[in-house]
């Protein structure tokens, strides 16, 4: 059974996208997209309060990585120093080194 998914009434919802060699871009930005356009109307009337989510990416350096198709990406956290994300999203991708360090610290919160 899906539940539906219920965003809290205030406060910035922090969306870590995990990023490494060989990211796909099209599930990189097509994700992205979806959270920079989500609209919960219900939590206000101005842009702040209905676009909730902080969306960042991280990686295991801030280094510029090579993603697929030569697209290159300069994450903006390593994992040990990211905001605590409420939600991560994982494109498809090569091997990350150490997501489960993000794991951990969103079940922290």
């Amino acid at each position: 059974m899906i539940k539906k998914l219920t965003p809290p009434r205030e406060g910035i919802i922090n969306v870590a996208f995990v990023v490494s060699e060989d990211t796909e871009p099209i599930d990189l930005v097509g994700s992205w997209q979806v959270f920079k356009d989500a609209h919960v109307p219900e939590r206000g009337k101005s842009m702040e309060e209905a676009h909730p989510f902080n969306m960042y990416t991280v990686s295991d350096t801030t280094d510029i990585i090579r993603a697929g198709r030569g697209l290159k990406i300069k994450p903006s956290f390593a994992f040990e120093d990211a905001p605590s994300p409420r939600v991560i999203v994982i494109p498809v991708q090569g091997q990350v080194r150490n997501p489960d360090e993000l794991d951990s610290r969103k079940k922290q919160d």
